[in-house]
């Protein structure tokens, strides 16, 4: 089973600035499975550079509590969805705000 994280990004500067959706693929713990050319404009790595890494990589950890991953990971799991907003990082190590969905793949496609 893997996990598909959906990452909004709240722009803050002007309301005209461009929205960005990323679609991400987990794994069982928690690393970069498949990674979309969303993804690749949102946070600034290619798909070479995050597949494989742990999804810890991407988010602000000052503001993260320990273990909120793995929880957010299992709640999708029991209850077919998780959200949440956060502060992402980028490639150059600048911040942003995001929104991020997150919902279970079975193994037969299935979603949620």
């Amino acid at each position: 089973m893997e996990r598909r994280a959906v990452a909004t990004e709240f722009p803050q500067l002007s309301p005209k600035q461009p929205h960005y959706l990323a679609d991400i693929r987990l794994n069982q713990d928690g690393h970069v499975a498949e990674w979309d050319s969303g993804a690749a404009t949102l946070f600034g790595y290619s798909r070479r550079e995050a597949v494989g890494e742990s999804f810890y990589r991407f988010l602000w950890l000052p503001d993260l509590p320990s273990g909120a991953l793995e929880w957010q990971l299992n709640n999708a799991y029991y209850t077919g969805h998780a959200s949440t907003r956060g502060r992402f990082v980028r490639s150059d190590r600048a911040q942003f705000s995001a929104a991020c969905e997150i919902t279970p793949i079975w193994d037969n496609g299935f979603q949620g």
